[in-house]
C-alpha cells in the first residue's frame, strides 16, 4: 500500500524539519575542516569581528569573538584545557551535535573562571581518564 499525497508530503516535511539542521551543520563543516584546509581538533578563532558580510552562520553579536573547532572522536578522546579567567572576563564554549543539539557548556556560568580540563570521548569510548 502506498501512503497517500498528503501522507507523503507529511513524511517529507517531517523529514526535512528533522534532517535540516544536521545537512547545514555538514556543509559548514566541509566547508571550513575540508574545504578551507582547517582540519579537525584545532581550535581556530578570527582577530576580526562579524559583520552583515559574514553568511556561514548566524553570528548573534558583532562585537565578540568567535572560535571553533571540529572534533573528530573516532581515533582518540580530545581535550579542552582552559586557562583561570579573569573573573571580570566573560567566556562560553557552546558543545553542540551535528543536529545543533546544545550537549553542554564550558565557561564562566557553567564551570567558572578557574582552570580546567574538560574530556570528550566518542560514543561506546572505554578507556580510562588520568587527572
Amino acid at each position: 500500500m502506498s501512503p497517500s499525497p498528503e501522507d507523503a508530503f507529511q513524511i517529507a516535511h517531517d523529514a526535512y524539519i528533522y534532517g535540516l539542521p544536521m545537512v547545514e551543520n555538514y556543509r559548514v563543516m566541509y566547508s571550513n575542516a575540508v574545504k578551507a584546509g582547517l582540519g579537525y581538533n584545532r581550535l581556530t578563532g578570527t582577530a576580526a569581528l562579524y559583520t552583515p558580510a559574514n553568511h556561514e552562520v548566524p553570528t548573534p553579536n558583532n562585537d565578540t569573538a568567535y572560535s571553533k573547532t571540529w572534533v573528530d572522536l573516532r581515533a582518540e578522546p580530545m581535550v579542552l584545557t582552559v586557562p583561570p579567567i579573569p573573573e571580570r572576563r566573560y567566556y562560553s564554549f557552546q558543545i553542540i551535535d551535528y543536529f545543533t543539539n546544545v550537549i553542554g557548556y564550558v565557561g564562566t556560568r557553567a564551570t567558572g573562571p578557574r582552570a580546567g580540563s574538560y574530556l570528550f570521548v566518542g560514543p561506546g569510548w572505554t578507556g580510562s581518564k588520568r587527572a
